[in-house]
Parts: C-alpha cells; sequence; structure tokens
C-alpha cells in the first residue's frame, strides 16, 4: 500500500513537471502582455490599483502607458493620470541549439500617482498607513491567438511579480522579466529522452490543460481527463513498469484472468503473459497452491 502511494507520487510529479515545461518551453508566440499594480496588504486580498493590456511590439524605449481600473476608465490620483513606465524589447537570437532561442523582454521601470488603496486603514501597521500604497507589479504574458481570441485559453500564461516598493505613489520597480519564444519541437525531443514516443498537437493539448483556466468551473474534469489520458498513453508504451500501481486515477483494470472479477486499483495484481490483461495476486497464489494451471501468466518479481 504504501509503495503505491509513493509510486502514484512519483508519477504525478514526473507529469506535473511535463506540464509546466509544455507550457513554458513549448509556446512559439506571445501576443500581449498583462502588467497589474498591486498594493501589497499583509492580513487581506492584494488591492488591485491598475492594470494595461500592451502588445507585444518593441518600443524602442521607456513609453508612458496610462493605467485602467477595472471598469476600463483611466486610473487618477488628484485629477491626474497615473501613467506607468515600460520597456519592451527582442532578445538576440541564441542559436538553433537552444531551447529558448529567442524572448521578449518586458522591463517595468516606474509608476507615478498610484492612487491610495489604504485609505481608512489604521496607523500601526507599516502596508496600512492609510495614506501611500506599497506597489508592486504582476506581469502576464497572454497568448491571443490560441482558441478563437480568448487570452492564453489554450495555455498557461506564465507570470512575474517585482519586488515590492513600501510606502510610495511613485515607485520605481526598474525590473525585467522575461518570456522565452520556444520551438513547440521542444516538448517531442523531452518525450524521446524519458522513453515516451512523440505525441501529435492535439494530445499534449489534452494532457496538460492550462494551470490557471479562463473557466475554473470544467477546471478540474480537464485536469483529471488530461491526467488519465497520459497513464494511458504511457502504459501502452511500456513505461513505468516498475511501479506497481501508478494510475491511481482509473478505476478498475478490467475483469481477472482467473475469477473474472474487476481488478481494482487497490489491488494487488500482475500482468497477464500477453499483457492484455491483469489478474489478482491472491487468484494466482490459489493457481499456483492449486496445480500447474497458470503457465500463461508472469511469474512473480
Amino acid at each position: 500500500k504504501f509503495w503505491n502511494y509513493y509510486s502514484n507520487g512519483v508519477c504525478r510529479l514526473y507529469y506535473e513537471t511535463l506540464r509546466a515545461y509544455y507550457h513554458r518551453f513549448c509556446t512559439p508566440t506571445w501576443t500581449h502582455v498583462l502588467i497589474e499594480i498591486f498594493d501589497y496588504d499583509s492580513i487581506s486580498n492584494h488591492d488591485l490599483a491598475g492594470k494595461i493590456e500592451i502588445p507585444l511590439t518593441e518600443t524602442g524605449g521607456p513609453v508612458e502607458f496610462r493605467l485602467q481600473g477595472t471598469d476600463g476608465l483611466p486610473v487618477k490620483k488628484k485629477k491626474k493620470d497615473c501613467n506607468l513606465k515600460v520597456t519592451i524589447a527582442k532578445r538576440p537570437h541564441a542559436g538553433p541549439e537552444s531551447a529558448v532561442p529567442t524572448a521578449w523582454l518586458v522591463t517595468v521601470h516606474s509608476a507615478d500617482q498610484i492612487p491610495n488603496m489604504d485609505k481608512h486603514g489604521p496607523s500601526w501597521g507599516m502596508n496600512v498607513t492609510g495614506n501611500k500604497s506599497d506597489g508592486f507589479a504582476v506581469v502576464t504574458a497572454m497568448n491571443k491567438e490560441d482558441n478563437g481570441g480568448n487570452y492564453g485559453s489554450g495555455r498557461t500564461r506564465p507570470s512575474e511579480n517585482s519586488k515590492c516598493c513600501l510606502h510610495t505613489n511613485h515607485p520605481v520597480w526598474e525590473e525585467t522579466f522575461e518570456f522565452g519564444l520556444c520551438e513547440p519541437d521542444n516538448m517531442q525531443r523531452l518525450l524521446q529522452k524519458c522513453g515516451l514516443p512523440p505525441a501529435s498537437a492535439a494530445e499534449m493539448s489534452l494532457w496538460f490543460p492550462p494551470e490557471n483556466p479562463e473557466n475554473p468551473a470544467t477546471a478540474d474534469a480537464k485536469e483529471t481527463a488530461g491526467w488519465e489520458s497520459f497513464l494511458n498513453h504511457a502504459e501502452k508504451c511500456g513505461f513505468g513498469s516498475n511501479f506497481q500501481d501508478w494510475s491511481a486515477r482509473i478505476e478498475s483494470k478490467g475483469p481477472c484472468a482467473v475469477c473474472k472479477a474487476p481488478v481494482l486499483n487497490n489491488e494487488q495484481r500482475q500482468r497477464t503473459a500477453d499483457g492484455a490483461g491483469y489478474v489478482h495476486l491472491k487468484c494466482l497464489a490459489i493457481e499456483e497452491m492449486s496445480g500447474p494451471r497458470v503457465a500463461s501468466l508472469h511469474s512473480l518479481t
């Protein structure tokens, strides 16, 4: 039982590693970047001060963008616009042997006139003094080309956070965030190194659903379907044969070759010689005691 717990955990870790790699290092294009400015709060949810979506094109230097609120209107403080200074550039090509040959470089310089998000906070805390904000930036790459124009609906949208500038309405970050433009064949090479045959783009899209989907209501069902589909593919290819039970989410392996009862995941079992089915270990032991009637079954290892 405990070996099954361990092997299932190892398999899940392997799957999540492939999933993260697929979304971060197999994306050939990003179309937009979303920059959100938050006021840091240590004892409550961070307050959104403003955001801006910017097409990923080279700016040639720092450019000021006007922040917008959740209502789509410009963010203002004392009747002045809140501006965010950003530079977008493309990293030089690193060569054909690189898994990440080039990347978008998004530099968030500074912002001015960040609104006071803690207007009624007590004076005993550093970040809730009630008169200034503790701003930090969240930079998210998105792909508008996925799924008919929905931002990043087909891929994870990688996000990175800046440092927090305490107690100021004019934060200065001067931080650069890199979002790689990668070759789709990266995943095929990785699967080959792991001993798995190449998979189609449709199969990988099913295996690795987005980690931050736009519709959380269906996220669990898609994740379960992807996990089970990946396990089925891996088992057919003979991967993970050293694990006794590495597909705990699949309820039944089919009927036992001896007693014809379902072989469940939490039961000890052994594959048949032709690899097409399973037999309960308890049934195998009974058959061995009663005579040599199990020549078609694998011997225990």
